[in-house]
């Protein structure tokens, strides 16, 4: 261990030093990983081992967007967890079908569908294999300024540098540029009909276009929303097989 990782390990406490010990922390290289404790969250902040508390503008991976320690949300969880706790995908509960009935009213279009996963990544790697099985055709086009996971599938189709020491990816992914004017070279609209070229010149042999309307990870910025009406005029014709993730 070098004096400065040495450095780094003293400033964290007994239970930050376990966790950096035994846990693979991630997109970190290991000797630089720094994991902070929380020991209460309230709300929109969380308080770590020393007694700081810090406003949370990113909920935890976009994953607490009801605010830490919500009485509605752990009422919930308590009582579907004392009703059960798991069920096979083969089987049901009322909360699960209420739910599926519940996003199929708000879904835009004839979606009425619903596959829930335990995390956006293993989304993403389901629409993928569904788009694939449903049209018969392999290539899924994203965007280069995107993130969609980080498994084999879903960090394939990220355009997000995190990708490239992944790559090798699964085949039949490609990049296409991003609609928004900044940080790039072309106007949206030439991004537009440069994806529209693209979807021509692979012929019949697209299963999807993925797209996030709101960026968050690779670029939190929300630009590409304003594209995404001219974006979907482009795809038509082609395929187009879900929402959200």
């Amino acid at each position: 261990m070098s004096e400065q990782e040495s450095s780094a390990d003293d400033s964290l406490n007994n239970i930050e030093q376990m966790d950096k010990k035994y846990v693979f922390g991630t997109w970190s290289f290991q000797n630089e990983v720094s994991p902070t404790q929380v020991t209460d969250t309230n709300g929109v902040t969380f308080t770590d081992a020393t007694g700081n508390e810090y406003i949370v503008f990113s909920s935890q991976l976009m994953c607490s967007n009801l605010g830490h320690s919500a009485d509605r949300v752990e009422t919930a969880v308590s009582e579907q967890i004392q009703e059960t706790a798991y069920v096979a995908p083969n089987y049901t509960t009322e909360a699960r079908a209420k739910l599926g009935k519940k996003l199929a009213e708000v879904t835009p279009g004839d979606l009425s569908k619903t596959f829930f996963s335990t995390s956006g990544t293993e989304a993403v790697e389901a629409a993928i294999k569904i788009a694939r099985f449903y049209t018969g055709k392999k290539k899924i086009i994203s965007r280069y300024r995107s993130y969609h996971g980080a498994t084999y599938g879903s960090i394939s189709v990220t355009g997000d540098p995190r990708r490239l020491e992944a790559e090798p990816g699964i085949p039949g992914t490609i990049k296409a540029p991003d609609p928004y004017a900044y940080s790039s070279t072309l106007d949206p609209m030439e991004s537009l009909e440069y994806i529209d070229e693209m979807l021509k010149l692979e012929g019949d042999t697209v299963a999807a276009v993925l797209v996030e309307p709101i960026r968050i990870a690779a670029d939190a910025t929300g630009r590409t929303s304003m594209c995404c009406g001219t974006f979907s005029s482009v795809c038509e014709g082609y395929s187009q097989s879900g929402i959200s993730r």
